[in-house]
């Protein structure tokens, strides 16, 4: 990563809290906003559960401890440069599945002939998507934005002041479960005593990989975490559709493991990917991957059906997970498995997220750690910054 040199004694710099909750996972990172220059990380504390087997109630029971365990890390790392920055002023949440629900709702005006398109017109669309929501808790809202208008059928990115006889809003409603809303709310509050903004983990995938240049506007997305993943289908910046499965990044390498301690599993994972590893046991990871290779299909096939089944996939498919799985799910997910439900009938070209790609955006020290998911959470502070 590109390290870049800042002013520390800017007047525009501000420092912020950038968390990512996943399902037994918090990290948190404190970050510099200066302007238009990318933000700084100076700062990182990570928590995470072991890999045994917990039930959802148990995991959410231990997260407020993993709040405090990595704002506690971040904050010690933070103590002298605060010194000079001051205290965190904002945080900036992301949550992720299967704690963040989400869903693309399409509200419709409809009329004889053309009217003028107003603001007040294209708001009160975009209210009516809350009402219409069928799988949005409202009271425990993380967002409601737009996210693509229409007139007459055609995309637009000023509608006020034209004439159309069709209004189209596309909305990207999302939730949080109640019980993970109230921890992470009384947890940042307690660590940074700073407002906080709430970010699904769709629209932050989404939002990044837009403002990315040479990445293509139409894609298949699949976002694995630790515990779930996401599969969307993205038209021109809009999700047509989308779904999550119960499919991460601990029940696969379980699937790999058999008998075998998953954490082991893991490490060997990422040695192959590595190209470090020409051991009997990496030559035994090898074959159980291949052998899991029918399970995974299958699980990652039925939410395509339902997606393809009200529009195909697009060609490209965007792929976000750990390192040490990058490389064979990108290969199996390039294979003749699921060209039934792309548009051109061939196999994904699939395009591997790398937070390298980031660094536009982004710059952090080589002694600063930080994972994937927390640069991508960074990425899309300082888009939102930039766009204010």
């Amino acid at each position: 990563m590109r390290m870049t040199a800042f002013s520390f004694s800017s007047s525009k710099s501000k420092p912020i809290a950038i968390v990512d909750i996943q399902s037994g996972s918090v990290s948190i990172a404190i970050g510099i906003l200066h302007g238009d220059k990318p933000l700084e990380i100076v700062a990182v504390g990570r928590s995470d559960l072991s890999f045994e087997d917990r039930s959802p109630e148990a995991t959410i029971a231990a997260l407020a401890d993993q709040i405090d365990e990595a704002g506690k890390k971040a904050l010690t790392a933070y103590a002298e440069l605060q010194k000079t920055h001051g205290p965190v002023v904002h945080t900036f949440a992301i949550i992720n599945t299967p704690w963040a629900h989400s869903q693309t709702i399409c509200t419709v005006s409809k009329s004889d002939t053309e009217v003028l398109v107003t603001e007040h017109m294209i708001a009160d669309l975009a209210k009516r998507a809350l009402n219409e929501s069928t799988e949005i808790d409202t009271s425990n809202l993380l967002e409601a934005n737009v996210v693509r208008i229409e007139l007459n059928g055609y995309v637009t990115t000023e509608p006020s002041g034209k004439h159309a006889h069709k209004i189209s809003v596309y909305s990207l409603v999302s939730s949080c479960t109640a019980t993970v809303r109230t921890i992470v709310d009384n947890g940042l509050q307690k660590l940074f005593s700073a407002p906080i903004t709430y970010r699904s983990q769709l629209r932050a995938i989404v939002s990044v990989i837009e403002a990315l240049p040479g990445i293509a506007k139409d894609y298949c997305l699949i976002d694995i975490t630790r515990d779930s993943a996401i599969i969307a289908n993205i038209h021109v910046g809009r999700s047509m559709g989308h779904g999550a499965i119960n499919e991460g990044l601990l029940s696969i390498v379980r699937r790999i493991s058999g008998k075998k301690m998953p954490e082991e599993t893991l490490a060997l994972l990422r040695m192959v990917a590595d190209d470090t590893c020409s051991t009997d046991a990496c030559a035994a990871i090898i074959e159980a991957t291949a052998r899991t290779e029918p399970e995974l299909v299958r699980a990652f096939a039925e939410p395509m059906v339902e997606l393809a089944a009200v529009r195909y996939l697009p060609p490209t498919l965007i792929l976000v997970c750990e390192d040490a799985l990058s490389h064979w799910l990108s290969e199996l997910f390039s294979r003749i498995d699921f060209t039934q439900f792309t548009i051109t009938t061939r196999p994904f070209n699939v395009v591997l997220f790398n937070a390298t790609t980031l660094d536009h955006l982004v710059a952090t020290a080589p002694s600063i750690a930080i994972g994937q998911r927390l640069m991508l959470a960074a990425a899309l502070v300082q888009i939102e910054e930039r766009q204010t």
